[in-house]
C-alpha cells in the first residue's frame, strides 16, 4: 500500500488496481489536486484499508487478484452503515 498525503484531507480517496503503473496513474491526479490517496493493488488489501479508514470515494478495478472488484463492492456494501448518494 502506497499513500500520497497533501494539504486537502478533507476528501479520502482509496485506488484499487492491480497494474502497478496504472494505480499511480490513477492516484496521482488527484494526489495534484491536494486530496488524500490510498493506493493498493488488490482486493483483499482494499477491503482492510475500507475496513480501517472512512473513504469518500473509491475507484476500483472490477478484475483484481483476491477478492474481485464487484465481489469487494458486495461486500462494502453489505457492511456498510452508511448508503452512497446518488
Amino acid at each position: 500500500m502506497m499513500s500520497i498525503c497533501t494539504e486537502r484531507e478533507d476528501l479520502k480517496i482509496l485506488v484499487v488496481e492491480d497494474e502497478k503503473e496504472l494505480l499511480a496513474s490513477i492516484g496521482e491526479g488527484p494526489e495534484l489536486d491536494g486530496y488524500y490517496v490510498d493506493l493498493v493493488d488488490n482486493g483483499t488489501q482494499a477491503l482492510e484499508m475500507a475496513q480501517l479508514e472512512q473513504y469518500d470515494l473509491i475507484l476500483l478495478d472490477l478484475n483484481l487478484p483476491g477478492i474481485d472488484g464487484l465481489d469487494l463492492l458486495r461486500t462494502l456494501f453489505d457492511r456498510s452503515t452508511q448508503r452512497p448518494r446518488y
